[in-house]
């Protein structure tokens, strides 16, 4: 245990500012606008335990750093000409007579839309949340398939810290509206790692053998949306 009060601890590619004091509980936090990472910290609780329950919290230090930097970033006006991710490539917005579709060329949108920008971001999400229903229908009787196991009900939600949930006991799956902004690998992924909660609730080792006997490269997708982060200017 060190004998400091303040001080900086490395863990996995994090800096974390370590504070200790007369505390009960081991307390961290991602400090606005720049995203430092900082621990309150009992004195009877060692360095090592502060690097273990920072590394069981990464995803969440990941996410809150992401929406530190997105917080400084204007919300997205949707204007025709704009882009918008779509599956991980930027794709403009049109706007016309035409109606949605989705083109080489970008997003088209029925022409009513684009008169405010409360329209527009209603359009293009309800765009997104209709391609990535169509998604999920196509992709997830595979993945169940793969897995030896059925979800009984999914839905889409547009989480702010998650990419995905599962409700064991209902075996009922939650996926991110925000998944339609990454490549189509990432969905798969995310079917992937809530699926196999439906045999093993727990992120144990029996869990990810799970997840990598289904998809032995998950890693590069888990790694991607760790780094992605949640850009709430778009949402």
């Amino acid at each position: 245990m060190s004998r400091r009060t303040q001080y900086p601890l490395e863990v996995g590619g994090f800096t974390v500012h370590v504070q200790r004091k007369a505390v009960k509980a081991l307390r961290l936090r991602v400090r606005a606008p720049e995203g430092s990472l900082h621990a309150s910290v009992p004195f009877r609780v060692s360095d090592r335990d502060v690097q273990r329950f920072v590394y069981a919290k990464r995803d969440w230090i990941a996410d809150q750093q992401a929406r530190c930097v997105a917080r400084q970033r204007p919300p997205h006006t949707f204007l025709p000409g704009s882009a918008v991710p779509l599956w991980g490539v930027m794709a403009p917005l049109r706007y016309g007579p035409a109606g949605e579709a989705e083109a080489a060329e970008g997003i088209h949108l029925p022409q009513a839309a684009a008169s405010s920008q409360d329209r527009r971001k209603a359009a293009v999400h309800a765009f997104y949340r209709r391609t990535l229903e169509s998604e999920i229908a196509q992709r997830l009787p595979r993945w169940e398939s793969r897995l030896n196991t059925r979800a009984e009900h999914w839905s889409i939600r547009n989480m702010r810290s998650r990419w995905g949930s599962c409700n064991t006991s209902r075996r009922r799956l939650n996926l991110s509206l925000r998944l339609i902004a990454h490549p189509v690998e990432c969905l798969d992924y995310v079917l992937v790692h809530e699926l196999a909660h439906l045999w093993v609730a727990r992120h144990d080792r029996q869990f990810w053998q799970l997840v990598a006997q289904a998809m032995p490269d998950w890693q590069v997708h888990h790694q991607r949306l760790r780094q992605a982060g949640h850009d709430d200017a778009l949402w």
